[in-house]
């Protein structure tokens, strides 16, 4: 029995030995080969095109060994679109982090890491719900970007450094926001997806961002996720101006927010948090013969709330709302707001708060648009 179980740990021994002895070499001639990577650029060209079904060049292509792996670097990328061959997205810098081991099993080169360096990215929202990915050079048009999407269907992890995304929502016809210096880390699992970024905000506010999805993000309908978002002194003027009615501007407010979201198939279906809102200036220049100027001060308002679609509607409800305005403070109360759809001459709304002020109503209802006659 001991000359069995000497033997046994003979032999685990002389195979731990025989792997550490396979590891180096491996390892050592891996170390010796990345100078010679540089000449395999079309090869690297083809297999990235492969990736993602789209021409993609390489202006330089060099190798280092980083950890257990090689690390292609990948510099002056353009991605083209397929059908145009015009350039759809640039990268500035991209770094292949490769799975030895697992590259080796497979015969295939397998990436543990790709990190994108420098990019300007639009992130677009269609009208008909699907979303679509690419370089700056769609912000004019409508669906060309599309085949850029496949950043969601890369591999394993992908990481975004020192880059700007631009966010633009074609159902209310806004304009492209930009997030400048964006750290993110997209992590893609067939059609399960997951975001985690940083970023700073117009104005100079910051925010952090989790995303969830699940399906196709390029086909309406079929795709579900939620979300959380958390920003910190997110300016008001800076990130709506552009997007309010000709007739409104905001001069100053500060927001802070905690969110938490869903969409149904590509649908908004929920979304609760708390809000914290300080210095609200809002102007509002009336449509009529010497341009009357009507004004809105708030120094204070915040409170948690839920908003849910229902099948007929919507549902708002809030509490803990605490405001202050003209230096007097309301009690803290709560509010509700049902919005049913399909109603005879239009949408009916009910609601009902704890508390009002008619002063402050009177100042609310001067910033509305006057009915038409």
């Amino acid at each position: 029995m001991i000359h069995l179980a000497k033997s046994a740990v003979l032999k685990l021994w002389l195979l731990l030995l025989l792997l550490i002895v396979i590891s180096a070499f491996l390892l050592t001639t891996g170390r010796l080969l990345t100078p010679l990577v540089a000449g395999y650029r079309s090869d690297v060209e083809r297999l990235l095109s492969t990736a993602l079904a789209q021409p993609v060049e390489i202006g330089r292509l060099s190798a280092r060994w980083r950890g257990l792996g090689p690390e292609l670097v990948l510099q002056d990328v353009s991605v083209l679109a397929p059908e145009s061959g015009r350039e759809a997205l640039r990268i500035g810098r991209a770094a292949i982090q490769v799975a030895l081991f697992d590259s080796l099993r497979s015969l295939t080169v397998k990436p543990r890491l790709i990190t994108l360096s420098g990019l300007q990215l639009l992130i677009r929202r269609h009208r008909d719900g699907a979303v679509s990915i690419g370089g700056l050079e769609g912000l004019g048009g409508d669906r060309d970007d599309a085949g850029v999407g496949r950043l969601f269907g890369l591999p394993g992890r992908v990481r975004l450094t020192d880059s700007d995304i631009y966010w633009e929502n074609r159902l209310i016809g806004a304009p492209p926001v930009r997030f400048p210096h964006v750290e993110a880390l997209f992590l893609n699992d067939g059609e399960r997806h997951r975001l985690e970024a940083t970023f700073t905000t117009p104005g100079g506010g910051s925010a952090r961002a989790i995303g969830e999805l699940a399906g196709d993000l390029g086909r309406t309908g079929s795709w579900s996720g939620r979300f959380y978002l958390n920003g910190r002194n997110l300016a008001l003027a800076d990130l709506l101006n552009q997007r309010l009615p000709e007739a409104y501007q905001i001069r100053s407010g500060l927001l802070d927010l905690e969110l938490w979201g869903r969409w149904d198939r590509t649908r908004f279906s929920e979304l609760e948090g708390g809000i914290a809102l300080t210095g609200l200036e809002l102007e509002r220049v009336r449509e009529t013969e010497g341009a009357e100027l009507e004004s809105l001060s708030l120094e204070h308002l915040d409170g948690d709330f839920r908003w849910r679609r229902r099948p007929d509607g919507w549902l708002l409800q809030a509490d803990s709302i605490d405001v202050t305005r003209g230096g007097s403070r309301w009690p803290t109360g709560r509010m509700a707001l049902r919005a049913r759809n399909g109603e005879p001459g239009g949408s009916r709304y009910d609601g009902g708060i704890d508390f009002l002020r008619l002063d402050d109503v009177a100042a609310i209802a001067a910033m509305l648009p006057l009915p038409e006659r």
